[in-house]
């Protein structure tokens, strides 16, 4: 796959309008698609967004510390077991999530492994996948995959049945990459919300993915426009574009009182798709019931 310095990175400005690069692909699935569809997108490379955590009450302290606390000594303990860290990064981030919408006190239900989505080319669904993932009251918040889990996906889009070894297939990643599955994916969770009834201008989403040495996470935010989805939906000639911010935040967590983990990077950084999170809860609009 080439690499990000390759991409043809668009210098359009948010109010021009650009060709529809999803035009064609509407009778493709999206395990095919080429890099070629990242065509006039506006990447950017950019420090991620972080936002505060309030202290933990003492008088209540939340109940998942602990099994936070306890993930990250296993970490740790076994710092050269790839397959380990593997599964690590996902339970990691789901533990975090409960933890977070705990400590902030969030009115809103967490459902985490959520990895099933679809999306609407032109009017033909077609279904995407990936490891992990956050609900937050009903709205997708964001995705969690990895380079193993897209290729074998690819594979068993085209092979059903086979196994597949996820280490072997996780020697294969290319840390300068960026995958076309993954835009598709960000369109579906913009799809989803406003099929849920969030009406914006622009819907914002999350994905997130773990560098070669799993001890990173890269972010990716994608910003798409209202009249983008629609112009994806129905098959329109032109479209604004899509802008990708593309980050990357440190895996390393600390269990120390001069380190707490409660404070790290990642912690801040999901905690900003919290605080979205419950920020665009606010404005669903509930559809009117029908009368009977």
């Amino acid at each position: 796959m080439d690499t990000l310095s390759k991409f043809p990175h668009s210098t359009t400005q948010p109010d021009v309008y650009v060709t529809n690069p999803f035009i064609g692909l509407e009778s493709t699935d999206p395990s095919t698609w080429g890099i070629n569809v990242f065509r006039d997108a506006v990447i950017s490379f950019v420090e991620v967004e972080q936002s505060t955590i309030p202290d933990e009450p003492s008088q209540r302290p939340s109940p998942f510390v602990k099994s936070v606390h306890n993930q990250i000594q296993q970490l740790h303990k076994y710092p050269d077991d790839t397959r380990f860290r593997i599964g690590y990064i996902q339970d990691l981030i789901c533990k975090l999530g409960k933890w977070l919408v705990d400590v902030k006190e969030v009115s809103l239900e967490y459902r985490g492994c959520d990895h099933g989505d679809t999306i609407n080319i032109a009017g033909h669904e077609w279904r995407v996948n990936t490891v992990s993932g956050w609900r937050i009251g009903e709205l997708p918040i964001f995705r969690y995959t990895n380079t193993a889990h897209r290729k074998i996906w690819r594979d068993s889009q085209r092979d059903p049945g086979r196994y597949f070894d996820k280490l072997a297939e996780l020697a294969m990643q290319d840390d300068e990459a960026l995958d076309p599955l993954d835009l598709a994916e960000l369109v579906s969770l913009a799809q989803q919300q406003r099929e849920l009834g969030l009406y914006v201008d622009e819907y914002t989403v999350y994905l997130m993915y773990p560098n070669h040495a799993l001890d990173q996470l890269f972010v990716l935010t994608a910003t798409i426009p209202s009249q983008t989805l629609d112009a994806i939906e129905k098959g329109e000639k032109e479209m604004k574009p899509i802008h990708i911010q593309h980050g990357k935040v440190a895996l390393v967590l600390h269990t120390t009182d001069e380190q707490p983990w409660q404070q790290s990077a990642l912690a801040k950084v999901l905690a900003v798709f919290v605080d979205h999170a419950v920020e665009i809860a606010g404005m669903v609009v509930d559809e009117p019931e029908e009368e009977p």
